[in-house]
C-alpha cells in the first residue's frame, strides 16, 4: 500500500486541477484510458497509477478510511472547489481475494453539467497534462470475431448443483442462492478493452459502464443497470435487480415475457428477498428510507424486475466505500444467509468468480461516488475472454428455466461485439 499522500517512491503527491474546454470529446480518449466509467451522472477516465490501496474485506473500514485519507491529504492546486481527485476500484466477489483502489496519475471528469475537469496527481510541481492518445474517428471499429467457446459448467453439472441448492432451500438452511457459470471465448485477435467499453456504453446508455485495467494485459469490462449504492452528500440510493426472464423476440413474444415477469410469484419472491435485505440494512443508517417498485426493465436478451431504494443518511454520513462494504454481497449476487451462500457458491461453481459480481466504481474526496456490480462483464487477457452469468434459486425455482435465463444473459457481450449486418 502506498503511504498517504506519497507515490511509490515515497515522494509527496500533489494534485493539480483545472477546468477543460467543453468541446473535449471523452469518447475519443476512452480507448486509451486505463480506467473508465460512464453513468448518467458522471463520465470518468483515468491513466496510470499514482497510488494503490489493496482492499481486504476483513478490514473494510480501514481501507475505506485509507482511501479518504489518501484523497484528502494531498496538497491540491487549482480549482480546489471541485471533487477531483478520485479513486477507481474493483473488488472481487470472494472476500479472500484482495482488490485494488487506484488513484490515477491523470484523470478527466465530465460532471454532466458542461464542466470537464482534468487532474494530475504527481510528485512534481504544477499541472501536468493528460498524456492521452485519442482515436481519429468517432466510429467504433469491429471487434475481432469469436473463434471458439469453451463451456465451464455444462447442463448436467447445472442440474446437479440445482438439486443440491433446492434441497438446502427446502430444508430451511438457505432462502436464496445465486449460481453462476462461465464461458471462455477465444478470439481471432485480442480485444481492445476500451473499444468494448464504448460499445457497451453506447448500446446501454442508461447503464453503469466500466473498464478497469487489472494488470498489464488483463482487463475487466462490463455494463449493467444495477446500482449497488451511490452517495451524494447525505443521499444514498440503491437500484437492485432480481428476477429475470429471457425475452422471446419482438411483438407478442416480448409482451408475453414481460407479463410473465410481472405476474410470476416465484420471480416476485426472488426480487422481494433482495430488496428487503438491502432496505433493512440501509434503514439502520438512515433518517428516512423509501422504496419504489418493482417494475420491468427490458434489455436486449432479458428483462429484469427492478426497484429503487432511496435514503437520507443520518448524522455524519458514511462515505460511499463504507456503504459498499456494508451492503455487499447483496442477495442479488450471493444469497441468504450470506455466509452459508458464499460457502456453497465456492464449493459448487467450477471457476472462481474473481471480479465478477463484485463491486466496481469510484469515490471522490468528498466521499461521494457510484458503485455497481461486476455483472454483464468480461475478463479479457490476450485472445481469451471469460464471460459469466448467474441465476437466483428460491423456493419454487425450476432448474431448467434458470439455465435458460443464464443462457440468455451469456449472449449479452457477444451480441455487442458482433459486427452489424
Amino acid at each position: 500500500m502506498t503511504a498517504f499522500g506519497r507515490d511509490s517512491s515515497g515522494k509527496s503527491l500533489r494534485c493539480a486541477i483545472r477546468l477543460m474546454d467543453r468541446d473535449l470529446e471523452l469518447r475519443r480518449l476512452a480507448p486509451s484510458a486505463d480506467y473508465a466509467w460512464y453513468s448518467s451522472k458522471r463520465r470518468l477516465l483515468g491513466w496510470g497509477v499514482a497510488a494503490c490501496i489493496r482492499t481486504d474485506r476483513t478490514a473494510a473500514a480501514r481501507w475505506a478510511s485509507r482511501s479518504m485519507r489518501l484523497l484528502n491529504c494531498m496538497k491540491v492546486e487549482g480549482e480546489v472547489g471541485l471533487c477531483a481527485p478520485i479513486v477507481f476500484g474493483s473488488i472481487p466477489f470472494d472476500a479472500a481475494l484482495p482488490g485494488r483502489l487506484i488513484l490515477p496519475k491523470f484523470g478527466l471528469l465530465d460532471h454532466g453539467d458542461g464542466r470537464i475537469v482534468q487532474f494530475s496527481c504527481t510528485s512534481g510541481k504544477g499541472f501536468e497534462p493528460v498524456p492521452w492518445r485519442g482515436t481519429a474517428s468517432r466510429e467504433l471499429p469491429d471487434m475481432p470475431p469469436v473463434e471458439a467457446a469453451s463451456v465451464k459448467g455444462d447442463y448436467r453439472w447445472w442440474m446437479s448443483c440445482a438439486e443440491t441448492i433446492l434441497e438446502l432451500i427446502e430444508s430451511g438452511k438457505l432462502q436464496k442462492l445465486v449460481l453462476a457459470r462461465e464461458v471462455e471465448l477465444t478470439t481471432a485477435a485480442p480485444w481492445t478493452a476500451g473499444i468494448l467499453f464504448l460499445k457497451l456504453a453506447t448500446r446501454y446508455p442508461d447503464s453503469y459502464s466500466y473498464c478497469i485495467r487489472l494488470s498489464g494485459s488483463e482487463w475487466f469490462v462490463g455494463s449493467i443497470p444495477e446500482l449497488l449504492v451511490s452517495r451524494f452528500g447525505s443521499r444514498a440510493c440503491s437500484r437492485p435487480l432480481a428476477g429475470t426472464v429471457p425475452i422471446n423476440g419482438d411483438g407478442a413474444g416480448f409482451q408475453v415475457s414481460i407479463e410473465h415477469l410481472l405476474s410470476s410469484q416465484k420471480l416476485r419472491r426472488e426480487h422481494s428477498v433482495t430488496v428487503d435485505a438491502i432496505f433493512r440494512r440501509m434503514a439502520r443508517l438512515a433518517r428516512e428510507v423509501t422504496s419504489s417498485g418493482p417494475s420491468a426493465l427490458a434489455l436486449e436478451t432479458v428483462a429484469h424486475l427492478v426497484s429503487s431504494i432511496d435514503c437520507q443518511l443520518a448524522g455524519d454520513p458514511p462515505n460511499v466505500l463504507d456503504l459498499v462494504s456494508y451492503l455487499h454481497p447483496t442477495p442479488a449476487v450471493g444469497g441468504i444467509p450470506a455466509e452459508l451462500a458464499g460457502a456453497v457458491i465456492k464449493r459448487l461453481e467450477v471457476s472462481p468468480r474473481r471480479e465478477y459480481a463484485g463491486p466496481v466504481g469510484w469515490m471522490d474526496r468528498n466521499g461521494d461516488g457510484e458503485w455497481t456490480l461486476g455483472l454483464r462483464s468480461a475478463h479479457i487477457k490476450g485472445t481469451k475472454v471469460a464471460v459469466r452469468a448467474g441465476a437466483g434459486f428460491v423456493a419454487g425455482s425450476d432448474a431448467g428455466e434458470e439455465w435458460e435465463e443464464v443462457e440468455a444473459k451469456l449472449k449479452a457481450i457477444p451480441a455487442v461485439v458482433a459486427p452489424e449486418e
